[in-house]
């Protein structure tokens, strides 16, 4: 039950994200400050919430890279593609 509310929630955000996006795009917001804020900033660190979400073992390298190489396009798509990868497991043998 705890695993579909966390889904749940995931897909309530992504939508709403996208939503911001659609809004963001048209211009229909009055005020850039507030698009920035609760628009532009989710989407730009996604990558990490997304890495937080699945409690990824590197979740701080992947904010750093986010934070510092995320406005490049190929950055953000890297630490996104990162965010969901699955971490290896090194074996004792």
């Amino acid at each position: 039950m705890v695993q579909l509310a966390k889904h749940f929630g995931f897909g309530i955000a992504a939508l709403l994200c996208l939503w911001a996006l659609y809004v963001d795009i048209s211009r229909s917001w009055p005020d850039g400050l507030t698009g920035l804020l609760f628009i532009n900033i989710p989407l730009y660190m996604l990558p990490t919430i997304i890495a937080g979400y699945r409690v990824h073992p590197n979740t701080a390298a992947v904010a750093i890279l986010n934070f510092l190489l995320g406005w490049t396009g190929l950055g953000w798509v890297a630490t996104l593609a990162w965010s969901f990868a699955k971490p290896h497991r090194l074996s004792n043998g």
